[in-house]
């Protein structure tokens, strides 16, 4: 009887240890490469607008504007999920936290650049795309970068 007792208490204790690394662990960090996917994603779908921004609607502009800034929010408050994210980083090959703020800020950088009137606006927008590249850890091509 108290073996029985034993492996339902410690069943019991591994099914609740398990689903708290899923809850606490696993799923916030799966979100935030799922919100990484959705950057990456989103510069694909909307390379169009991203480099013809002197012939897109206003319309098209602040969807875009509006969808970079929900993303840069996805990625602060997906990271903010995570428990000692410096940790695990490293166990599921993370970007560095600075790294991950300051690609969230070319995100917001690249919606502001959308309404800019200069004439190096090409050169300001692809370059924050690559810098968003590099600090998000997205997969790009050498010869895709836009800025070399």
């Amino acid at each position: 009887m108290d073996s029985v007792f034993a492996t339902v208490i410690s069943g019991t204790c591994v099914f609740i240890f398990g689903q708290l690394v899923l809850k606490l662990l696993i799923e916030p960090v799966h979100q935030l490469k799922r919100t990484l996917a959705d950057i990456s994603h989103t510069f694909v779908v909307h390379a169009d607008l991203l480099c013809n921004i002197d012939v897109i609607s206003t319309e098209q502009k602040d969807e875009l504007r509006s969808r970079l800034r929900t993303l840069c929010g996805q990625i602060h408050s997906d990271m903010a999920l995570i428990p000692c994210y410096s940790i695990v980083r490293w166990i599921f090959f993370l970007p560095q936290k600075d790294n991950l703020y300051a690609g969230a800020q070319n995100l917001i950088g690249i919606g502001n650049h959308l309404y800019a009137k200069n004439a190096s606006w090409f050169e300001h927008i692809t370059k924050l795309i690559d810098t968003a590249h590099t600090n998000l850890r997205l997969y790009q091509r050498p010869q895709d970068r836009l800025s070399d």
